[in-house]
């Protein structure tokens, strides 16, 4: 496994298994095909589970928002003048909030992650004919300055009404902070 990490390729590693596996077990086709599976599924497994793109964090966002462009509404970078602000949304997500949230309410959870996280989660909810909550974008932002909320808020209506013209909320409801009750 650690060969493969490494960037080995899968053959080189391959042949390496099959012959530790053959010193032990002689040659078995079966085996062989089984070993070939084996190595292959912990590539794929290697692959995806690698998620620093880059030493610099910044560099690996910037890797990340160009590899998802399609679910990227609004991202901007972080400077002396600017907040970073990251958009998120898939296509279901935005039919979901065409479909529920025309002429409705938008409320906006940002509690996810105050205390813990740098970058807090805001996640942004439409309510389905159930009065079910669908979480229809994320922003990961610390700023909850009007500006900075305007910037990435017309890029999201921007979206949706490119797809649906006309289509408008009527009540835009941000939770920013839920402070604990204290017992008396």
């Amino acid at each position: 496994m650690s060969m493969i990490y490494l960037g080995i390729p899968e053959e080189n590693v391959l042949e390496k298994h099959i012959e530790g596996i053959q010193r032990y077990c002689g040659s078995n086709a079966k085996v062989d095909s089984l070993a070939s599976q084996y190595v292959h599924k912990l590539g794929m497994i290697i692959k995806r589970s690698t998620h620093e793109l880059d030493l610099d964090d910044q560099a690996s966002i910037r890797m990340w928002v160009e590899r998802n462009k399609k679910s990227i509404f609004f991202y901007q970078d972080s400077s002396e003048s600017d907040a970073f602000i990251l958009g998120i949304q898939t296509e279901w997500q935005l039919q979901q909030m065409i479909r529920f949230g025309h002429r409705s309410l938008i409320a906006a959870d940002s509690t996810f992650g105050i205390k813990r996280l740098k970058y807090p989660l805001c996640t942004l909810l439409v309510f389905d004919s159930r009065q079910h909550a669908l979480p229809v974008a994320w922003i990961i932002t610390r700023s909850s300055a009007k500006p900075d909320v305007a910037k990435w808020m017309k890029a999201l209506l921007g979206r949706a009404s490119s797809v649906e013209p006309g289509w408008k909320i009527r009540i835009y409801l941000a939770v920013l902070y839920c402070f604990p009750l204290a017992s008396s």
